[in-house]
């Protein structure tokens, strides 16, 4: 990678407007390698590079990819209605990193409800989102769902992977060809019965699929 203006570097992680990162640099608060930098216009390699913002170690990355595991009681949304956003959770500085797009900072791919936890992946990376997520795709998700009530193998009815219960999927396309390979956009599995536990899986390009 070319080398970067220290006040660019930190622009790009998210630490504010080049103003802003500039600032933070001549008032000593940044660090790297272990000396404080006073210059906002010096160059360094990015590759690699770590340095601390007011104290706190920060590794530079051309794009950032995490992992959360969703709480319950918090809105995959950054205008949630109701309850906390997800991305209260977040360092502010993957919140803002800079985009072209007019939300800032690392967005989620997918969403789950409030009421679920699970894995979340967030990301900047627009193509590795729209790879995720788009129907065209057919990216499957699993879930573990805990019913009521226990799951009857009539109700599943997937065994043969044939047909798919309206009860599951209300897709009028329930049997797709990808690659020659045909596949249900949904399959559901009893994983643990006294519990009434269950493995869903879902695959995107389906339309509208949904439990009841």
């Amino acid at each position: 990678m070319k080398p970067m203006r220290l006040e660019d570097i930190l622009f790009s992680q998210g630490f504010g407007t080049r103003r802003v990162c500039a600032g933070l640099v001549q008032q000593g608060y940044v660090s790297v390698n272990g000396e404080v930098q006073e210059d906002p216009g010096a160059f360094f390699d990015p590759e690699n590079l770590k340095f601390k913002v007011q104290g706190t170690e920060w590794p530079y990355f051309d794009r950032a990819y995490l992992m959360l595991h969703k709480p319950t009681g918090t809105e995959c949304s950054q205008k949630p209605s109701t309850w906390p956003s997800i991305y209260t959770l977040l360092p502010s500085p993957l919140r803002t990193r800079p985009q072209k797009a007019a939300v800032q900072g690392v967005q989620a791919v997918g969403r789950l409800d409030q009421d679920t936890t699970g894995l979340l992946l967030l990301t900047d990376d627009g193509k590795f989102i729209h790879r995720m997520s788009s129907p065209k795709h057919h990216m499957p998700k699993v879930y573990e769902v805990t019913t009521k009530h226990e799951i009857s193998e009539q109700a599943i009815g997937l065994k043969d992977c044939t047909e798919v219960p309206s009860a599951i999927c209300n897709c009028p396309k329930i049997w797709r060809q990808v690659s020659g390979v045909g596949f249900c956009p949904a399959n559901l599995r009893n994983i643990s019965k006294p519990e009434a536990l269950a493995r869903l899986g879902l695959c995107a390009g389906c339309g509208h699929i949904g439990v009841t």
